[in-house]
């Protein structure tokens, strides 16, 4: 596990900001430029650590120290190996190593952390990860007290109170006081922002974050991507978990996603190629998936098309309005009124569906809070309630 880590320290917000010099590589030697390209060290030593605080490891002479943005040495080159240094509070610091063993150091050279360890990953103010002479892996602080004992393969340390680690070559969950979490009975585990995620033979199963088991890892996918429900695979097939982690929806569905982000309550579900729409709200299906399309139009419908036909499902009342029975339905531009067409003839609807003008006429247009019906020469005019005008 170890041989497999690199040494890259977690990026922590620079509070001494340098004028964030970049190395460069000539002629086998490395070198650092400015913001404007201009080379402000010249390429005379033999490595170096790209930095984002104004202390930059360099190597020479087979050691490793640190030079400022100036060129100036701050740091003698006496060590194996220097990572970048990042900002803790006021101070830079860095994993370093020496005499073969790594530890943790100020930009000034004090040591923060003593040259004991095999390894040294991730760390923060509060600690550290690391490897001991016996291969394990575990967490201490930044005197060097143990806090979590070198007892695991790995831990996966961050800013969190729970932890992913590895044991006996099964992932669990333990906490900062090295109680489990989560058993170790896993290929892999995940702190997610309100569950932990559990892997075992290629499926998905989710705990509390105070180690409760909500589903075993029965799915082969999922998307939590929404507020209160997730969409989750099982057999090739979708289907929802509710809030409690409980199934809203059973995984029978060859596809499920929300068409819009304003319409929180019903989603479009898929299968065997026709779309229909599930209400999260109610937990129930409004609409079979027998249309052929379903889309959105600009004000609150979806329309639901079959062959040539389109129908509407008004999503402000989760209800649908009819069945696909026009060849085209669509919003005059003001108020609630919308254009439909039978064949070559063009009518107006209402929202609520109900008829202002038959489909009977060739063309049909709003003017000035009225309709103009046109047929062949003749024009028929109508007020907005569908009260004959003029013929």
């Amino acid at each position: 596990m170890k041989n497999l880590l690199t040494s890259i320290l977690s990026i922590f917000p620079p509070l001494v900001f340098s004028q964030s010099l970049h190395c460069f590589h000539e002629n086998g030697k490395w070198g650092f430029t400015n913001t404007m390209q201009e080379v402000v060290i010249q390429p005379i030593y033999e490595g170096a650590v790209q930095s984002y605080v104004d202390c930059y490891p360099v190597k020479t002479g087979g050691k490793w120290g640190a030079i400022n943005e100036k060129g100036i040495l701050v740091l003698p080159a006496t060590y194996d190996t220097i990572g970048p240094f990042s900002a803790m509070g006021k101070k830079l610091v860095a994993e370093a190593k020496l005499g073969g063993k790594y530890g943790i150091i100020r930009n000034n050279g004090d040591v923060i952390v003593d040259f004991r360890y095999d390894f040294i990953g991730e760390f923060d103010e509060y600690g550290f990860m690391a490897y001991s002479d016996n291969d394990l892996c575990g967490v201490c602080d930044l005197k060097g007290n143990i806090i979590i004992p070198f007892d695991y393969e790995f831990v996966s340390y961050s800013y969190d109170e729970l932890l992913p680690a590895a044991k006996d070559t099964l992932w669990g969950v333990i906490n900062r006081n090295n109680q489990v979490i989560v058993p170790f009975q896993f290929s892999d585990t995940w702190i997610g922002y309100r569950f932990i995620e559990v892997y075992l033979n290629e499926k998905y199963g989710f705990w509390t974050m105070d180690g409760k088991k909500l589903t075993d890892p029965i799915y082969e996918s999922y998307d939590d991507s929404f507020d209160e429900i997730m969409l989750v695979q099982q057999n090739e097939k979708w289907g929802i978990l509710n809030s409690d982690y409980s199934t809203l929806l059973a995984c029978d569905f060859d596809e499920i996603y929300d068409f819009h982000y304003w319409d929180k309550e019903n989603i479009i579900i898929t299968k065997n190629e026709k779309m229909g729409i599930f209400n999260v709200e109610s937990g129930k299906i409004l609409l079979e998936p027998k249309y052929d399309a379903i889309d959105m139009d600009e004000t609150r419908f979806y329309y639901c098309v079959s062959g040539e036909l389109v129908g509407l499902f008004d999503y402000q009342t989760s209800s649908l309005l009819f069945e696909p029975k026009y060849n085209s339905v669509e919003w005059v531009g003001v108020d609630d009124f919308y254009y439909v067409t039978t064949g070559d003839s063009s009518g107006i609807m209402r929202s609520d569906g109900s008829l202002v003008i038959q489909p009977v006429y060739e063309y049909v247009e709003v003017e000035k809070k009225k309709f103009l019906a046109w047929k062949g020469d003749m024009v028929t005019t109508y007020d907005l309630d569908g009260n004959l005008i003029t013929k």
